[in-house]
């Protein structure tokens, strides 16, 4: 029975990853349903998203049971225990791999307090989205299976080590160990009464190995590591702050101090967007940025009537907008490059920038009796259709430049 639970749990997290549910929400299930996502981007954005409202449920759970979703639901934990029994020759002892685990909720936990929040990304949920949703892909590009790189690294550890990842490494893991031991204390303290330990109640008669809580609960390295997650987001804050670099970012992201740090490269974003407009930053806006979603206009622009990027983010990395407001929104500014421009360089009538113009922010300036175009910056959105069209080569005549955050238009 069991068995037959934890495949059908697999069977649904494939299901909401590869989004061929007909509900636009649903890519963000597996991703959302994670504590770590929620607790990392409940404090790090200083507000109540909507995504957080889908963790409390195995917050609870965890609170009751600590690790028993691990052992029992996890969808990545179940596939790693299939990996884990094909004994990869060369297989490294699990007391040779650092526990980590616990280090990197400290390290979340106090630098998303900063304002900051780090390695997010190293959610095992988040992972396993990210894995099944370059899937939607079509036709397949090299650069479309980067948000499976994290799945994969996981997938070889797995091979060279058995339940290290979950054991030793897991930061959702250790997590809900924490929130066990602090479920079982609460409810010692409420009933004065020597309890059964929850991790224990909830590992009773699950198949696998026994995990080790060594490095799993509060102690001085981990109230270390909780300090230097804090110092680690004010030094990044610092940093970001005077990048130069500004990428153009999906219609709704946070300001570009804190995107990267909410952002959990889930990949949702980028496999929903109809134009494929939206890929993986390989590091141009800095290493703080990398595998964050850009904005790229080489293949087509962000259509005025398109804002489903905006509703499947897990982390409110990109804030959920409606169709009205979104088309309000300012996410770039695009200048005329002239000394590109057929019109304003080479005299000849080109105004293809004014004609896909959706939002008619193109005005005619007459330069030697040519009209010239000219960008009403009152007016423009960034949405890249006057540099998706323009005609100069090798180098566009008008670029769209990133914002440092997004504003509404007028």
């Amino acid at each position: 029975m069991k068995l037959f639970v934890r495949i059908m749990v697999l069977a649904m997290a494939v299901l909401f990853g590869l989004q061929v549910l007909p509900w636009s929400w649903a890519t963000m299930v597996v991703p959302g349903t994670s504590p770590l996502v929620a607790l990392g981007s409940a404090l790090s954005a200083r507000e109540i998203v909507f995504p957080v409202a889908l963790a409390v449920p195995l917050l609870l759970l965890a609170l009751a049971k600590g690790r028993w979703f691990c052992r029992c639901l996890c969808p990545m934990g179940f596939v790693l225990v299939l990996v884990g029994k094909l004994k990869f020759p060369g297989q490294i002892p699990l007391e040779k791999v650092p526990a980590i685990g616990g280090w990197l909720v400290a390290i979340v936990l106090g630098s998303a307090t900063a304002g900051y929040a780090w390695f997010l990304w190293m959610d095992p949920l988040v992972l396993f989205n990210g894995f099944c949703g370059v899937w939607r892909h079509k036709p397949l590009a090299w650069i479309d299976i980067v948000p499976a790189a994290g799945f994969c690294l996981v997938i070889i550890l797995t091979l060279f080590s058995s339940y290290a990842w979950c054991e030793r490494c897991c930061p959702l893991g250790a997590l809900q160990a924490f929130l066990g031991r602090c479920g079982q204390w609460g409810r010692r303290a409420i009933f004065r009464v020597q309890m059964p330990s929850a991790i224990d109640q909830g590992l009773a008669n699950c198949p696998g190995p026994v995990y080790s809580e060594k490095a799993m609960l509060l102690g001085r390295r981990s109230v270390l590591a909780l300090l230097g997650g804090v110092g680690l987001a004010w030094l990044t804050r610092r940093v970001r702050k005077g990048n130069d670099v500004l990428p153009i970012r999906p219609p709704g992201a946070v300001d570009e101090i804190r995107f990267p740090g909410l952002c959990v490269r889930c990949g949702n974003c980028m496999t929903v967007c109809p134009q494929r407009i939206i890929t993986p930053d390989l590091g141009n806006s800095g290493i703080t940025g990398v595998l964050t979603p850009v904005v790229d206009f080489e293949r087509d622009y962000c259509d005025e009537w398109c804002n489903r990027c905006t509703q499947v983010c897990p982390s409110g990395a990109i804030q959920r907008l409606t169709l009205d407001r979104k088309r309000m929104l300012v996410m770039g500014n695009a200048l005329i490059e002239k000394d590109r421009c057929l019109a304003w360089s080479y005299q000849q009538n080109c105004m293809v920038c004014s004609e896909f113009c959706p939002y008619l922010a193109i005005r005619v300036q007459e330069n030697k009796g040519v009209p010239c175009p000219e960008v009403n910056q009152e007016i423009c959105r960034g949405c890249g259709a006057c540099q998706n069209h323009c005609p100069a080569l090798p180098l566009k005549a008008i670029i769209v430049h990133g914002l440092a955050q997004h504003a509404v238009c007028g």
